[in-house]
């Protein structure tokens, strides 16, 4: 059996429990609060740090925006500056190969038109080769008929009247050629002659400018030979001797004149030769049209 002793010293341990217990309540809620103040703490601690490093981060981001900002806008300036500059030099370039193919085209049109007036030239010099043969032809026979009439007094005589009219037929009928190819340069060399300081600018004729005075005068005193007085019955020698001389000093004047080297000095195909060269020499081809004046 449980003595009284027993009893109470029992009592007296479950009063020592109740009175630690209590005190260890008491302690566990110091604790508690303790904790929950670091933790409070703590969660302050980390809301500062957070919220710093949130602001750092964000200043970070805001000076890293504004450096791509300031290299975005000194690119677009750039880009702006640079495209500028391409377009005014392409339009620099597309304006001097426009110039350029103008100035081709302007000299392929005078090289087929002067290459045309040279073509009327030859056929004026070959009209005038022919001129200059037949009339030789008609002084031959002048010569022919002063021989008869020397040789035979009766003028009256049929066999001789015959003769002299079979020669002055003939001579009419040169003289027809004659006037006929004279109306033919007469022509051409209307155009001729309003083109011909231009066109010898364009053209090299020997290498002096003497052949092209020569030339000129040439032309100009193909025009004005009275070739329509030979048609005249009454024919007088001294009317021949004129157009003798004359036809004698275009003669004189087309024998300085070489026209064997008449050729364009500003001829295309030949810049275009000389680019040629160039680029094979330099790689690199640049139209200086000025070269070609």
């Amino acid at each position: 059996m449980v003595t009284i002793v027993e009893l109470e010293e029992e009592n007296e341990e479950i009063e020592t429990l109740a009175v630690k217990k209590q005190i260890l309540l008491e302690q566990s809620g110091d604790v508690l609060e303790e904790i929950h103040n670091t933790r409070e703490l703590m969660m302050e601690e980390f809301e500062r740090l957070h919220i710093e490093t949130l602001m750092s981060y964000q200043e970070k981001i805001e000076k890293e925006a504004q450096e791509y900002e300031q290299i975005y806008e000194e690119t677009k300036l750039f880009i702006e500056e640079e495209t500028m500059e391409l377009q005014t030099e392409f339009c620099e370039f597309l304006e001097e190969m426009i110039e350029e193919k103008e100035k081709l085209m302007e000299l392929t049109m005078q090289e087929k038109e002067y290459r045309k007036l040279t073509d009327v030239i030859f056929e004026i010099i070959q009209n005038w080769t022919d001129i200059d043969f037949i009339f030789s032809q008609i002084l031959g026979m002048r010569e022919a008929q002063n021989v008869v009439k020397d040789t035979w007094s009766e003028e009256t005589d049929p066999q001789v009247v015959k003769i002299l009219d079979r020669i002055n037929q003939r001579i009419m009928g040169k003289v027809q050629t004659i006037w006929r190819l004279h109306e033919s340069n007469s022509e051409k060399l209307d155009g001729v002659l309003e083109k011909i300081e231009e066109f010898l600018d364009f053209m090299e004729l020997g290498y002096n400018d003497i052949s092209r005075s020569i030339f000129i005068v040439a032309l100009n005193s193909m025009r004005n030979i009275p070739f329509n007085t030979l048609e005249n019955q009454n024919l007088t020698d001294d009317d021949v001797n004129n157009i003798k001389e004359s036809v004698q000093d275009i003669r004189d004047f087309l024998s300085y004149v070489p026209l064997c080297q008449l050729r364009p000095r500003k001829s295309l195909r030949q810049f275009l030769w000389n680019e040629i060269d160039s680029y094979q020499r330099d790689n690199d081809i640049f139209f200086d049209l000025e070269n070609c004046k």
